[in-house]
Order: structure tokens, then sequence, then C-alpha cells
């Protein structure tokens, strides 16, 4: 079974084919701070044997856990809604060592499971998105492209956030159909938005922190509508979040920096973005890059080399320094050079710092398989 495109892996595509490498140089600054001691491929995540394959690969730490977020999902087993197939999927692990590889399995870790047992959606469909996703699966419509049949509502997983001051872990996303007559591989892309897990409750909703003026129906759940930069949680420092926004400029992406106080972001007002001036404005528009990253870039305090880190990477996986989150950030460095990937080109290049914020860190990246599906592979480095 193939996995479905998504557009991460579309974005890794059109840079590979580009250039060949991840992603190219801002402008000349100072060295990163550190060098790379060592690097070991540590294999894949180890998860639940039904799952063909994943990628993404987000992941929170919450008390003495840690929940993982997956992106496209193919399985050997149908779920309740009849599907081999997952937009979003989760688990759950105590093991928090990763010296010996990530697993998922127990008894140390646990799916996110509907009815049957089988892995499932964490970020919640309404009602209606539900119902037009089942009415037009391709299995049962009748001819895919003709009218709807064929679309379906996606919701794709972005870096999540805990919030241990309100019990809660906010979810960040991506939204749009993709599917039968949308030609673009890319889909059509509504915007990022955010979900929220309630820790006393268990439960997963996706509050309406829209409308944007003058949009449609479905932009009450979108924070960020897809013609703005959609910013996603990077790093917490005190009270405040600070998200990257990350476009893509024909094979480099500029990366702007915005933040908000954690208690208020779901309320888009909130939000302050950082400029070329060195100040911070409440419009979006005034947003300067502040470095060049990738589509996914983890940010996050490294204690051992006393700076922030940023870490990106398609088929290969680098990493810049910076004193403060909005820099200055310094040039970038490599980390590693990826496992080739079986079939076109590996994406998702992202640091885990709940496992390891210093000397040593444990990065991901998604890696596809062709027919096999795709799998997670983990790369530990250690610095000098």
């Amino acid at each position: 079974m193939m996995l479905r495109r998504s557009a991460a892996a579309a974005v890794a595509a059109v840079l590979a084919a580009a250039l060949g490498v991840a992603a190219g140089p801002s402008a000349s600054a100072a060295p990163p701070v550190g060098t790379v001691q060592s690097t070991t491929d540590l294999g894949p995540v180890t998860w639940d044997s039904r799952i063909l394959g994943r990628d993404a690969g987000f992941s929170v730490k919450w008390g003495n856990s840690a929940t993982w977020m997956f992106g496209d999902t193919g399985m050997t087993v149908p779920g309740a809604d009849g599907d081999h197939w997952a937009d979003n999927t989760a688990a759950v692990t105590t093991d928090l060592n990763a010296a010996d590889g990530i697993s998922l399995v127990a008894p140390s870790g646990r799916e996110h499971t509907d009815g049957t047992g089988a892995p499932t959606e964490y970020l919640p469909f309404s009602q209606w998105e539900s119902f037009f996703n089942y009415s037009n699966d391709p299995a049962r419509c009748g001819q895919p492209g003709v009218g709807d049949c064929g679309k379906q509502y996606f919701l794709w997983p972005a870096q999540p956030v805990a919030d241990p001051a309100r019990n809660r872990v906010v979810y960040s996303f991506t939204t749009g159909i993709r599917g039968g007559a949308v030609t673009d591989p890319f889909g059509e892309y509504w915007g990022t938005g955010f979900a929220v897990w309630d820790a006393a409750s268990g439960t997963v909703t996706r509050p309406e922190t829209g409308p944007v003026p003058g949009g449609a129906s479905w932009d009450k759940w979108v924070m960020f509508h897809g013609q703005e930069t959609s910013y996603i949680p990077a790093v917490t420092v005190g009270s405040n979040v600070y998200s990257l926004g990350c476009v893509r400029d024909f094979v480099v992406f500029h990366c702007s920096l915005a933040r908000v106080p954690l208690a208020d972001i779901l309320t888009r007002s909130a939000w302050r973005f950082y400029t070329a001036g060195g100040q911070w404005s409440a419009s979006a528009s005034d947003a300067a890059p502040v470095f060049d990253g990738a589509s996914s870039t983890s940010m996050f305090y490294n204690t051992y080399l006393g700076k922030y880190m940023a870490v990106y990477g398609y088929d290969q996986v680098f990493y810049r320094t910076a004193a403060q989150p909005w820099g200055p950030w310094s040039d970038e460095a490599k980390l590693f050079d990826t496992v080739p990937a079986a079939t076109g080109n590996n994406y998702f290049g992202l640091a885990h710092p709940e496992y390891g914020a210093g000397k040593t860190l444990y990065i991901t990246y998604a890696r596809p398989k062709g027919n096999n599906g795709g799998e997670i592979r983990v790369q530990k480095v250690v610095f000098n």
C-alpha cells in the first residue's frame, strides 16, 4: 500500500529536485555554537504492527510521558469508519530514555485507538466533515473526480505545546480538502488552527478561533487562513510561546517569529509579530524573517550549548543557534545525512528536546518506503 502523499512530502520533492539538499543558507552570519562529535542511526520508531507507515512525528512532554503525533497513517486493518487510512494518529509512551531507540508499544507505549481497537484520528472532525468524508470516500461514492466524489477534509498535525497551568495540551494543525477533483498535490489549503486536549476529561475539542473577517464558514476553526503565514508553536519561554511561520520562496523557507502568552494562545488579537526593526507588532504583515529553515522547524533551548537551537531538514538535517528566539541566528551547519529514502525524499527533520536538550539530542525524520509504507527514523547526535 502506497502512503498518500502529504504536502510536506511534496515540498521535499520540490526542494530535492531543485537543490538536492534541505534548505538554503541565509545571509552570512557567525557559525553556530557547538560542533558535532558523533551521530548514530538508532533505527525506526517502533509502533503497532498493523501500521504500514506514518509521517510527521511531532512530540510533546506531559507529566512523565511523551505524546507523539503523526500525519498520514496507512494500516493493514480498517478502523471503525471502514477505512484503512487516517489523516492523523497519536501514541503515548512513558519511556523517555531514547538511548536504545523510541518505542510506542506495550508495556511503555500505547496507541490512540477507536472502538475497534485500530489506531484512529486524535484531531476531531466536525459532524459535517465526518459525514462528507464518509459519503465521498472513493470506495463508496462511485466515480472519483466527479462532483465531490473523492474529496476529503484533512487535519494534519503540527507541533503541540504543553500548558500545565491550564491542565491542557494545545495541538496545532493544518486543514483543507484534497482528493477527487482537487488536482493540487498540496490540496486546497485553508490554514492552521488549534485543538485542545483537556487533561481532566481526556477529550480533544476544536475551539472556534475565527472567523477571519469575510471568510468562509470553515474559517471559524482557523487561526491563520490560507493566504497568511501559518505560525506553529516552537518553544515556551516563561509565560510566552514563540511560534515560527516558515514560507517557501522557491527552494528556501523564510521563517518569521511570533509570540503570544500561553494563556491567550487561542486569541488572535493577543499575538505579536517580530519586525525587521526589532519590534513586536500586532499586524502579521509587519513580520520579517529571522532565519531560513524548512517547512517544519524545531526550536528549543539547548542547556549544554547555552543557546537556542533551530533544527530542520529533509535528506540532510541542519541546525542554527542564537542567544534569543529572535536572533540574530547563526549560519546553518549540518548535523547529519539521513538514511536515503527507498523512494522520493526524506522530510520532517524534527528534534525532540524532552528526550535530550543538551550534549545529546534525538532527532527524527520521515523516510518513505514505497509500497511498504513509511517509517520515522531516530538519529542520536552528540556534541563536543
